[in-house]
């Protein structure tokens, strides 16, 4: 069922939303939304894959997606809570909050934060301006390249490669502007040219 609903607030403002209802159990093929200003909600419900292009708009997706889940958008923040393959995320403009499971996320941005708080095997950020904040669970690796940015990771024994301004591993600052551990869990690329890097261990 596809309903559409258009209110002329005035003679040259409108409103349109569309809904698309589907059984709770269905099971969809590839999904793919082109927006010029607007939101995008997709539920808990099970598909391939999933494809949004948005000039100006949020995305909240919540989806079970066999494949890849991928977003290209000029500005508008992202809210991911399902599960996927590949979550990837290109914009200008626009957050990434993450707190489902995917194999890999990848973000790249102009100016955008990421607050992860999910399961993945790997991350991957490459900004010009935003902040990370790492406090989920990554298997295998992070590789953040950033030109401005905080950047926090929380993860058990890591492997450290980092490159800031500032470096501090478990509240001690390092004296050296580029740092190097080994350790037994997941492996950590951190750059960021303009920002500081805090790693801590739970």
């Amino acid at each position: 069922l596809v309903s559409h609903k258009k209110t002329n607030r005035s003679s040259n403002e409108g409103y349109g939303e569309v809904c698309i209802t589907v059984p709770a159990e269905a099971c969809l093929g590839t999904m793919q939304f082109f927006i010029v200003a607007g939101g995008v909600t997709v539920p808990e419900l099970s598909c391939d894959s999933v494809s949004v292009v948005s000039v100006s708009g949020d995305s909240t997706l919540n989806c079970m997606a066999e494949n890849n889940v991928t977003v290209n958008s000029t500005s508008g923040d992202v809210e991911f809570g399902g599960q996927c393959q590949q979550l990837s995320v290109n914009s200008t403009s626009g957050d990434l909050t993450f707190t489902g499971k995917a194999d890999e996320v990848v973000q790249n941005s102009t100016s955008g934060e990421l607050d992860f708080t999910g399961t993945a095997g790997s991350i991957e950020v490459n900004s010009t301006s935003g902040s990370v904040h790492i406090q989920g669970t990554v298997t295998e690796q992070v590789r953040t390249d950033m030109v401005s940015g905080d950047i926090l990771v929380v993860a058990a024994d890591p492997t450290v490669t980092a490159e800031g301004d500032s470096i501090e591993y478990n509240g001690q600052r390092m004296s050296e502007d580029s740092w190097s551990r080994q350790g037994s869990g997941c492996t950590l690329t951190l750059e960021t040219t303009s920002g500081s890097i805090s790693i801590n261990t739970p």
